[in-house]
């Protein structure tokens, strides 16, 4: 469960909860990742070894987001009860950098989840599965988080 501040709010048929400054890891229960859900992280990598942002469902991972300063690679991928599938991977330009702020958004579109980092398209991943059962965002690795802002 996340620490720190938060709130939960109604903005038109929106439902919205945020936290700031939570302890890394953080677990953020969520009903659902559909069409127009949002997730926003402001967050510093560190810039050593890896982060990750995990969009789960019941036994299963629907989204690992996993930018590796390792590597210089963003892998991407799921799994299927507990089995890792095929990985996507994109390196080049590796997007982040140690020690600078970025705002990580994951968009619910028909069919996939769309990335964006400061606003920026990144990368968009097919749904393997439907997104209707997600009920938990983790967050971890070598990042400081400054927020996690999720609209449903």
């Amino acid at each position: 469960m996340a620490h720190g501040h938060h709130g939960h709010g109604v903005k038109g048929h929106a439902f919205a909860t945020e936290f700031f400054n939570p302890a890394t890891p953080v677990s953020v229960p969520v009903r659902g990742f559909q069409q127009g859900a949002r997730l926003r992280l402001v967050m510093i990598p560190t810039g050593v070894g890896r982060f990750v942002i995990n969009l789960k469902r019941p036994g299963d991972i629907a989204l690992h987001y996993n930018p590796r300063f390792d590597e210089k690679a963003v892998v991407r991928n799921s799994t299927l009860r507990g089995g890792w599938q095929s990985e996507e991977r994109s390196c080049e330009p590796f997007p982040f950098h140690a020690n600078r702020i970025y705002t990580l958004e994951f968009v619910a579109e028909p069919g996939a989840v769309a990335v964006f980092i400061n606003g920026q398209h990144h990368c968009r991943f097919n749904e393997r599965g439907s997104h209707h059962d997600i009920n938990e965002i983790e967050v971890g690795g070598n990042v400081h988080i400054h927020s996690v802002h999720l609209t449903s």
